[in-house]
């Protein structure tokens, strides 16, 4: 209750913080700096295969065969 007794006793007090809250959360919503695409890590894997008979559209179908399950 001590703070509706403050609030009663200094009406003025109130309004000047209130306006002060207010000014401050405006001013810092509007000076934060948003970041619309963050800086995501995601981590990467490369594989080197390596066969001195093979084509190379051979390759890309046994590796298509690997990937696929077959």
């Amino acid at each position: 209750m001590w703070v509706v007794r403050l609030a009663l006793q200094r009406p003025y007090t109130i309004v000047v913080m209130a306006r002060l809250m207010i000014l401050l959360g405006v001013t810092s919503i509007l000076t934060m700096p948003t970041d619309i695409f963050p800086h995501i890590d995601i981590p990467i894997v490369s594989l080197i295969w390596t066969y001195s008979s093979i084509s190379p559209d051979e390759m890309a179908k046994r590796v298509a065969a690997i990937t696929n399950g077959h």
